[in-house]
């Protein structure tokens, strides 16, 4: 069975996500064009078209555009942590550029924007679990504030302008590629301190509970988007199972033959004890489903190191 090639820009497109989202669609037979204002190292630079420059430049963006049919928008330059630092930033570069970039895409041939934001940060604390996309959302930091300030403001362009648009509510990825330099990634983190035979930093008590989801589920997730046509424009993208993080260095500990030190830090006002996402809703309307679990992509990794 044949199916349809388009031409795909990714914003943000050269990060953990956006190198293994731009490599499944060059498999796919789709033409993509990458927008990044951070050149990196990445396996998808020899195969794709790569644009230099920020999406808030109105000269950049209209030729990252032009015959364009779907967008991919993962483009953050802050993080829960540093968003509260400087929420000016935040906004300026993040909450602005996303706006302009819906100003831009309503003269163009954009069928539809799929946003990638985040399952960790915009439901914030809940009371019920696991959570649903029709939660209560209340983040209780800068990075879920803007990234919940998007959807509402793809909404209103799609009510106004007609603009349609997939919002990707995101839990915790993890996979190969994923840089520790960020300390975003636990497992990333937790492989870089072995190998460089460094104690682990933790805040709080370890108990904070996450949704781990491997990132080529992720990506399998986004692609699964482009040819739905239903009712829905938000998805929970998650495993549906949550682990705290005492539990990952405990099986670690247990089922691998590596052994490192771990430092308890004080608690961050920025983090939520407990995060765990219903899928339901995703695995319903396209048949998705994640494939691997944390543990087992675990097991398969330190076997390497």
């Amino acid at each position: 069975m044949a199916y349809p090639k388009y031409n795909i820009l990714i914003i943000g497109g050269l990060g953990f996500l956006g190198s293994h989202l731009a490599s499944q669609l060059l498999k796919f037979g789709h033409a993509v064009r990458i927008l990044d204002s951070n050149l990196k190292e990445s396996f998808i630079q020899n195969q794709s078209n790569i644009i230099f420059g920020n999406y808030s430049d109105p000269s950049i963006l209209a030729e990252a555009l032009k015959d364009i049919d779907y967008v991919f928008h993962l483009a953050s330059t802050t993080l829960p942590k540093s968003s509260n630092d400087s929420p000016h930033k935040d906004i300026s570069e993040n909450l602005l550029a996303s706006i302009n970039l819906l100003e831009n895409i309503r003269n163009s041939s954009v069928k539809k924007v799929i946003y990638f934001s985040s399952g960790g940060t915009v439901y914030g604390p809940q009371i019920n679990y696991p959570i649903n996309e029709e939660s209560p959302t209340n983040p209780i930091c800068s990075y879920g504030i803007h990234k919940l300030a998007v959807e509402k403001y793809l909404n209103l362009y799609h009510r106004l302008y007609e603009i349609d648009y997939t919002v990707l509510r995101i839990s915790n990825p993890f996979g190969n590629g994923q840089s520790p330099r960020s300390n975003q990634g636990l497992v990333a983190v937790i492989k870089d301190k072995i190998e460089k035979n460094t104690p682990l930093e933790i805040w709080g008590k370890g108990d904070i509970i996450r949704d781990y989801i491997y990132v080529d589920d992720v990506i399998n997730a986004a692609i699964s988007i482009l040819s739905y046509q239903g009712k829905y424009h938000i998805f929970n993208v998650g495993s549906g199972k949550g682990l705290s993080i005492n539990n990952i260095i405990q099986f670690i500990k247990e089922n691998i033959n590596v052994n490192f030190d771990v430092i308890y830090k004080d608690s961050r006002a920025l983090d939520v004890e407990k995060n765990i996402l219903d899928i339901q809703r995703l695995s319903s309307e396209t048949g998705w489903l994640p494939t691997l679990g944390l543990f087992d992509f675990l097991l398969e990794s330190f076997e390497k190191l």
